[in-house]
């Protein structure tokens, strides 16, 4: 898990930014890089309506949600669809959405393959 960290901490490196978490595919949290006033109870609930936001997409149109961005006053998040889980990405509003989509698709791919790395003990 330290290196899905350290993969959250590089999205920082994108101007706009303010933090990103991943998620399980039952919405589950698994990993954080987020500031106040951003709690883990806080993304443990929106985890949650993620998932069910994404299931409910499925189900009605057919078809798998792999990318959906959400727009609110002060910061946008834009979540994208593994087969590992959610990658979610907290940024400025005015944040182009392309510079988000690169950095959190690269960042995505990796955290994919270090979840899929096996462990001496399953999962890590």
């Amino acid at each position: 898990m330290d290196q899905i960290a350290a993969l959250l901490e590089s999205l920082r490196d994108v101007d706009g930014v303010q933090g990103s978490f991943v998620l399980e595919p039952d919405g589950g949290l698994m990993a954080w890089d987020v500031a106040p006033p951003l709690t883990e109870a806080c993304l443990d609930e929106a985890g949650q309506r993620i998932a069910r936001l994404a299931e409910t997409f499925d189900a009605v149109v057919g078809s798998e949600l792999r990318l959906c961005t959400i727009a609110f006053k002060a910061a946008k998040l834009f979540v994208t669809r593994t087969p590992a889980g959610f990658v979610c990405v907290l940024t400025d509003p005015s944040l182009h959405l392309a510079a988000t989509r690169i950095a959190a698709t690269v960042v995505a791919r990796k955290i994919r393959t270090e979840l899929e790395r096996p462990t001496l003990g399953g999962r890590q």
